[in-house]
């Protein structure tokens, strides 16, 4: 009669292969709030990492990434950028260098991105950021709140 009741719930009678594309499967987080500091050129760990069991290759990921950052002195300038990554392959990048220039020393990076891994199983994103190749420093997580990364798999 097409009406789902909550016997048909419990009874898992609904799997996630019955959900139209769109629906939302599974939703897994972490959040970080340990300050890193860091003046380094090539990326590194931001402590954002979690892993998501997906159901099929269809399927896709959406990541949710916010972060706080800090610059490190008041009298460096300080490009940065933020990248999330599956396993080691890089796989959205902020696109612009936020510089903290003179007296402005919060940032702020939030972004989302629609990751489509063809692949089934145990996927690890992450978070990595580096220093921009003009130099200088950077704090995240600096006493701002916790960073979140969220990621929801995605019937395709």
């Amino acid at each position: 009669d097409g009406v789902v009741t909550a016997a048909d719930l419990a009874s898992g009678a609904i799997t996630s292969a019955a959900l139209p594309a769109g629906s939302v499967l599974q939703v897994v987080q972490d959040t970080y709030a340990t300050e890193i500091s860091t003046s380094s050129t090539s990326f590194i760990s931001l402590g954002l990492s979690a892993t998501i069991n997906i159901s099929s290759s269809s399927n896709s990921v959406l990541a949710f990434v916010y972060h706080t950052t800090r610059k490190a002195n008041n009298t460096t300038n300080t490009g940065y950028q933020s990248s999330l990554f599956r396993g080691a392959t890089e796989v959205f990048s902020y696109i612009n260098f936020t510089y903290f220039l003179g007296s402005q020393l919060n940032g702020h990076q939030s972004y989302q991105f629609l990751d489509s891994p063809a692949t089934t199983g145990n996927v690890t994103y992450s978070v990595q950021g580096k220093v921009h190749p003009n130099g200088g420093a950077f704090r995240v997580h600096d006493g701002n709140g916790a960073s979140t990364l969220i990621l929801m798999e995605i019937a395709g």
